[in-house]
């Protein structure tokens, strides 16, 4: 993400030929290159990746996989986000001690951790962990130990 500088013999100085913040602020970068932006968790589009222009890509086979990736990233950032939102709700149903709402919650906490396994998001292995995790506190409310 670096800016090229015409060089000449006035300006061979090192932090002449490379700017290093080509835009100052998150919207001048979004109006910049809008198609090649990623989201941050607040939802602004901050980062200003455009491999045409900051590395030179030219090829269009890996342009293509960049935006691709750039797709694939925000979908698991979402995805993983919402997987942890939902384990809260459901440490807070058991918590509560209320079973049928945290039965509710381990329902759903399984539908989206068998979903994020399917898609490659995380690993089966990791999705098994948490899964035991909260049903074994679940079942330790649920029998009063």
């Amino acid at each position: 993400m670096q800016r090229r500088v015409a060089l000449s013999s006035r300006n061979l100085r090192s932090q002449d030929c490379f700017d290093p913040h080509p835009y100052s602020t998150a919207q001048e970068a979004a109006v910049a290159s809008p198609a090649l932006t990623t989201p941050t968790r607040d939802g602004k589009k901050a980062k200003r990746l455009n491999f045409l222009e900051d590395f030179l890509i030219k090829h269009p086979s890996a342009v293509k996989r960049h935006r691709q990736s750039l797709k694939k990233r925000a979908r698991n950032i979402e995805t993983k986000s919402r997987l942890r939102t939902l384990i809260k709700r459901a440490r807070q149903a058991i918590e509560t001690k209320n079973q049928e709402s945290a039965a509710s919650q381990l329902r759903a906490v399984d539908k989206a951790l068998g979903k994020a396994v399917s898609k490659g998001i995380i690993k089966g292995n990791t999705a098994s962990r948490w899964l035991s995790r909260l049903s074994r506190s679940a079942s330790q409310v649920s029998t009063g130990g």
